[in-house]
């Protein structure tokens, strides 16, 4: 190749010279000078190209940069490479170096740098060097290729350049590897929390988050506070999370060609990171907890709104003015219908909520109980206690009174108005009916449900009577008029049936487990005024008293007046007190069995009290231990009480009065303590801890004819709630009660009964005869003036 370009350049300069020579003479000279001896050692070494692989260390290249003029290697900085030189006469070139720039007389001895590698010649055409470039003066630059030649005849050695296509691109790291690595993991977590929050929190509606404030736990309560003030503004907050997302992936994009080095790989790594770890788990976290994530990550999601502010907000009022704000999820009847129905609620419920959202579209006509079908009574109907129990077993508590016809209704009688009743002293319905006198309301078949309910509300009513307007569109051709044809609300047949729920219910219409609160009052009062020395509020407080009725276990009633229903028997002892409430109780006393008939708000056995209330006073401390209670002296009756007719009363036993006395203590220390007396819902918070202790809740009721459970047994109510009291005093209580050996006592008691009940019975006493006396009710008026009364207390 050296040859020809030899020729070449001969035949060029002989050119004008042989123009008129033979034309075989060029060729000729050409070919003599081809064949002559040309010295090696004359010949100029010529590098025409290099090729960078990896050195022993392993770091290889970073690729290739691709310019205008060609593609160069990139390598980084401050690594060392193999450097693989080809070109021709090598063995003239001692050193390998680098300069930033390349001069056109191939001298690069000013300009190069100051590193030179040694360079190991492999053959005349091939050589290798271990090199790297340490000093540059920017981020990225371009250095070219330079050597240093050996010089003919002891010649100094000089630096040249091999011309500009020998060049490599040196690249600066911005960050060391852990860094960027670590980089890029932060990067796919901000990643993954935009998405997700993008989801969870752009889900969570304002109605939603107001609901949970409402309704929801207590930390579900305070995350939605959390969130509520950003999410008010949502499309800042959905542009702030769109923006920092994009951000964030393109630059995940860009550090992942940095470390694969080609655009391919970078690509396929960054999307399968941003889908995994940026999509997929950050969605299926935030869809499930997006409420917990998106209050514990409020401080980074109102930093990026912050940060990104200058674009986002913006593009938000925008957003708003364009598409308006977010208001949020609202469901119309329909959806809502829907929605409910998909909750998987009990059917029950369920029903009563889609009945409520389906008012507006039924009338009453589709939901009244036809007149045929309505239990009514004639308005001359006499009330006697047949009829009482008559509509007792019929379940209904508002009957209907008619006048001749069914279809005229006159009024409404509530079955709680027969407490102005004398069984003895029977009275018309229409004249009940008059005294309370409660107004008929009227409603049209054509009304829809919601109407009908808002009448209801507002007039406190729960009956109306529908009628039908007949017009001219019905082929009447006389005056239009009205005609009753049905009732409202429709009621469920089943409760004609429920005679158990009735049987449970006294002659006032209330419960087992409640007095009513005129009842109360007046009962309260008796007790504390009538018998003060038990029941005043020396021994036992206001509060506490009032309380006491509302106890299960103290209220008790008695339907009939079968011999097994008897309050107490002539010569068996008795730990017990009876306060009537409603009915009346007979009294057989003596060897006559003279009857004398107790009325209401008497107390019996009150002598069974009357020692727990003597110990009180003498020393009260006594009244925590249960051993000391054991010894107290039962109530020997020498006579027998029993109902007359179904009666409700109040069963004090001589652990419970005590229970209520020690309650009273207590409440009178804690107010001396405080300095004050406890009111409102302080002291209903301290009385209903002091009653869950000393009278637990218990379920059914104890018959009068059953057998009595014994004082003395560990089955006492005193026992069981001193084991359910936290007190210190109940828990020593229920320990000694249970260290005790029931069936000692037990048999010493049956002794003592047995020996009472052996004994002649004696005549009655001045003594008895007091105690009847006192046992007598106060002097009210006649029953038949007994409403007015009972309307006085009521107001």
């Amino acid at each position: 190749r050296h040859s020809h370009d030899m020729a070449g350049d001969v035949s060029l300069a002989l050119a004008p010279r042989i123009s008129t020579w033979p034309q075989w003479l060029p060729q000729a000279l050409l070919l003599m000078l081809l064949l002559l001896p040309w010295p090696a050692s004359t010949v100029s070494p010529q590098i025409s190209g290099i090729l960078v692989a990896p050195s022993a260390n392993g770091v290889s290249p970073s690729g290739w940069k691709k310019t205008n003029d060609g593609a160069y290697q990139e390598l980084p900085f401050n690594k060392v490479f193999t450097f693989h030189l080809f070109g021709r006469n090598l063995s003239q070139v001692l050193k390998l170096g680098f300069s930033y720039m390349h001069r056109n007389d191939s001298d690069c001895q000013d300009t190069k740098l100051s590193q030179a590698f040694d360079v190991e010649l492999v053959d005349d055409s091939r050589a290798l060097a271990e090199a790297s470039v340490t000093q540059t003066s920017t981020v990225d630059e371009v250095v070219y290729i330079c050597a240093k030649l050996r010089g003919a005849d002891g010649a100094q050695h000089r630096w040249m350049f091999f011309g500009s296509h020998l060049r490599v691109y040196i690249s600066r790291e911005v960050f060391p590897m852990y860094a960027t690595v670590l980089f890029i993991c932060g990067l796919f977590t901000l990643s993954g929390l935009f998405s997700g929050l993008n989801l969870g929190l752009m889900a969570l509606d304002i109605n939603e988050l107001r609901i949970i404030c409402r309704a929801g736990s207590s930390a579900e309560k305070s995350y939605a506070k959390k969130i509520i003030p950003v999410r008010k503004r949502g499309n800042f907050l959905l542009c702030s999370l769109l923006l920092g997302n994009v951000l964030v992936n393109t630059t995940l994009s860009l550090l992942m060609d940095s470390i694969t080095g080609d655009g391919i790989y970078a690509v396929i790594s960054a999307t399968i990171g941003i889908v995994i770890l940026g999509e997929i788990i950050p969605q299926a976290l935030c869809s499930r907890h997006g409420l917990a994530i998106g209050a514990y990550t409020m401080p980074i999601t109102i930093l990026f709104m912050a940060l990104t502010s200058p674009i986002s907000f913006p593009l938000s009022f925008v957003l708003d003015k364009v598409l308006g704000e977010d208001f949020g999820q609202v469901y119309d009847r329909n959806k809502l219908k829907e929605f409910i129905a998909a909750q998987g609620l009990e059917k029950t419920e369920a029903n009563i909520i889609l009945g409520a959202l389906s008012l507006q579209n039924k009338t009453i006509s589709e939901v009244m109980r036809n007149l045929g079908e309505v239990y009514m009574l004639p308005a001359e109907t006499v009330i006697d206690s047949f009829t009482i129990d008559q509509i007792r077993d019929t379940g209904f508590t508002r009957i209907p009174i008619y006048d001749k016809e069914r279809s005229n209704i006159i009024n409404i009688l509530n079955f709680k108005d027969l407490t102005i009743v004398n069984r003895d002293t029977p009275m018309r319905a229409d004249l009940i009916c008059e005294y309370f006198n409660r107004q008929v309301q009227v409603v049209y078949d054509t009304d829809t449900l919601d109407n009908a309910l808002k009448l209801f509300l507002s007039n406190r009513i729960h009956l109306a009577i529908v009628k039908h307007h007949v017009g001219e569109e019905e082929g009447n051709d006389k005056d239009p008029y009205e005609v009753t044809v049905g009732l409202v609300p429709q009621v469920n047949k089943a409760l004609q049936g429920r005679r158990k729920f009735w049987k449970d219910v006294s002659l006032s219409g209330t419960s087992a487990s409640q007095i009513p609160g005129q009842l109360r009052l007046a009962a309260a009062q008796n007790l504390a005024m009538q018998y003060s020395e038990l029941f005043g509020r020396n021994a036992i407080l206001e509060p506490v008293l009032d309380r006491m009725f509302e106890e299960k276990i103290l209220v008790r009633h008695i339907y009939g007046d079968e011999d097994r229903n008897a309050l107490y028997r002539r010569n068996e002892p008795a730990d017990y007190g009876c306060f009537l409430l409603e009915g009346r109780a007979v009294l057989g006393i003596g060897v006559e069995n003279l009857e004398f008939e107790a009325t209401i708000f008497t107390l019996l056995g009150s002598k069974a009290l009357s020692v727990v209330r003597d110990l009180h006073k003498q020393q009260p401390e006594r009244l925590a231990d249960p051993v000391e209670l054991r010894r107290l002296p039962q109530f020997v009756p020498d006579y027998t009480a029993k109902a007359k007719q179904n009666m409700q009363y109040l069963k004090i036993t001589q652990a419970q009065y005590a229970a209520l006395l020690r309650i009273s203590d207590i409440i009178r220390q804690e107010e001396a303590a405080a300095g004050r007396e406890f009111a409102g819902p302080e002291l209903e918070e301290k009385l209903g801890a002091l009653f869950a202790a000393y009278f637990p809740r218990q379920l059914g009721r104890q018959g009068i004819g059953g057998r009595r459970p014994s004082r003395f047994s560990v089955n006492s109510p005193f026992a069981a709630s001193a084991a359910a009291s936290p007190t210190n005093e109940a828990r020593a209580a229920a320990a000694a009660l249970q260290t005790a050996s029931p069936s000692s006592v037990e048999a010493s008691a049956s002794a003592a009964a047995s020996a009472a009940a052996a004994a002649p019975t004696a005549p009655p006493t001045p003594s008895l005869w007091s105690t009847l006396l006192r046992h007598r009710p106060l002097p009210w008026p006649p029953l038949p003036t007994l409403p007015p009364l009972l309307m006085t207390i009521r107001h």
